[in-house]
């Protein structure tokens, strides 16, 4: 799309698991702001279909078909040449999802984007971290944002504006109803568990800090827009007593009633009242009297992924999610840190002659901040127990595939080197064992230079040749014989380097 003055019109559709939601946005300008100025939405069975029959039944696709046709007359009506679409991850879970996928941009004439759990977590933090920029008094304290979904719920922890927590839990409210008691009057001590896990998690991030409750459900939201309440930029404020009154009418009314009341599908309903009895038990466990919901969760994320993502540095937001789990492993602050730096400092000098790609950057500080976290477990082959925790380990910002690399580097920062033997190693492409080997080399080397974990080095500067990489190493007086065990282990774990980069190291002492 061509940036300019004139407002263009731009459609974006989002097909998820219980309804199919067409917005009208128009952009302005090269700072492209956008707004809404039309919605659509449609109830649709597909998560349904997924979560009980693993295939998406012809009946449904008849609907979808009908949906998407109906939207393609609106798109037309508003002469809407540029539209992006998208649909939910759980998708893939269903045995036609390709020829599902295929119908949909066969009707539309334009790709269909599969949106991950991780893509999905980064736009709707990114876009409520927007958000909250307008609204002062939550940026000054701690805050759960806490999002249900259809197929799967996620929270973030953010302190003063950063991010300290995050994760996604693959239940929503299409999950949950599988298994909920008969008597709604039972809910909430179904969901007794997972909230007082939830505060257990809070209190060791935050401790006593104050708190405030965002609260992500767009059925939740379509409810309160209908009650008639007004948004202020961009948040929904109400009072648990409101809420209470909201969710003893909206339990205390047959569904059927519920569906014509609110102009809602019957999977909607059944939403809102889970929600509803979700969050107020949050608000009583944690004492709060207030929850915050956003407008239009979708909209927020998916436009904050197309126009002003590439505007926001996601590095900064990654680290500070990864140091919170380093801390939860007890790890040596100093020692990961000055591994990092010494890192970084070899990544940069050998990025241009090696042709480095940008992103390596920051698989290497992560690995480097990461690798002795394993120590928690035992200190018996620690490197593999930090392979066996980042394995099992969210970070936000990131893919699967992408924690995997960080497993890898941070299990080979001692002891063995890449082995044809190492199933996950081996399973990846030629290029990315490549990248992998390439890092741990500069890792091993990096976490040598501080193997006593003293900090001794006082300064560090590299230079590089054309066969070898000179380590110069300033050193304070009171230091010098502490810097024996940091050139003995230099000499033990150098040699992986100088057989990957094929140039020699050498350690000045100055």
């Amino acid at each position: 799309m061509l940036w300019n003055n004139k407002p263009e019109l731009f459609g974006l559709l989002d097909i998820g698991s219980h309804t199919i939601k067409l917005y009208i946005l128009e952009i302005q300008g090269r700072e492209k702001k956008w707004k809404i100025i039309d919605s659509l939405w449609m109830p649709i069975q597909l998560g349904k279909d997924i979560l009980t029959r693993g295939v998406i039944r012809q009946e449904t696709l008849t609907d979808l078909h009908n949906i998407l046709k109906r939207y393609q007359e609106t798109l037309q009506s508003y002469r809407i040449k540029e539209i992006k679409a998208f649909i939910t991850s759980a998708l893939s879970e269903a045995s036609n999802s390709e020829s599902v996928i295929s119908r949909c941009e066969s009707i539309l004439g334009v790709p269909v984007t599969i949106i991950h759990p991780h893509q999905e977590n980064e736009a709707i933090y990114l876009a409520i971290s927007d958000i909250i920029q307008g609204h002062p008094e939550l940026r000054q304290q701690g805050l759960l944002i806490c999002h249900v979904g259809s197929g799967s719920s996620r929270i973030f922890i953010q302190q003063r504006g950063n991010l300290l927590f995050s994760q996604t839990y693959h239940t929503g409210i299409l999950r949950f109803s599988q298994f909920l008691p008969t008597n709604p009057a039972a809910y909430e001590s179904y969901f007794f568990p997972f909230i007082k896990q939830l505060s257990a998690t809070l209190k060791s991030v935050l401790g006593e800090e104050n708190l405030s409750l965002v609260l992500l459900n767009d059925d939740i939201v379509h409810m309160v827009e209908h009650l008639g309440y007004k948004e202020k930029h961009g948040l929904y404020e109400i009072r648990r007593q409101e809420l209470e009154r909201m969710s003893f009418h909206f339990l205390s009314l047959p569904p059927e009633d519920l569906v014509l009341h609110y102009n809602i599908s019957d999977t909607a309903v059944q939403s809102i009242k889970l929600s509803l009895v979700f969050f107020l038990s949050l608000l009583h466990y944690l004492n709060l009297s207030t929850l915050y919901l956003p407008h239009t969760l979708s909209t927020f994320g998916f436009a904050y992924e197309l126009f002003q993502k590439k505007e926001t540095s996601l590095i900064p937001i990654i680290l500070s999610s990864a140091k919170t789990i380093a801390k939860r492993y007890l790890y040596d602050a100093e020692h990961a840190h000055k591994v990092m730096e010494y890192g970084c400092l070899l990544f940069d000098k050998l990025q241009k002659p090696y042709h480095l790609e940008q992103k390596e950057r920051l698989y290497l500080q992560l690995a480097a901040l990461l690798h002795d976290i394993g120590y928690f477990v035992s200190a018996t082959n620690h490197h593999k127990n930090t392979y066996d925790l980042l394995r099992n380990t969210e970070i936000f910002g990131l893919s699967p595939e992408e924690i995997l690399y960080i497993a890898l580097i941070a299990r080979y920062h001692r002891r063995s080197a890449p082995k044809k033997t190492h199933g996950d190693f081996m399973n990846l492409d030629m290029h990315e064992r490549i990248m992998i080997t390439r890092l741990s080399a500069m890792l091993r080397l990096a976490n040598a230079m501080d193997s006593c974990h003293q900090q001794v080095i006082r300064h560090l500067e590299i230079k590089l040749t054309e066969h070898s990489l000179h380590l110069l190493c300033h050193i304070e007086p009171r230091n010098q014989q502490a810097f024996e065990v940091i050139e003995n282990a230099i000499h033990l774990n150098k040699t992986f380097f100088e057989n990957f980069f094929g140039i020699k190291v050498v350690v000045e002492k100055l």
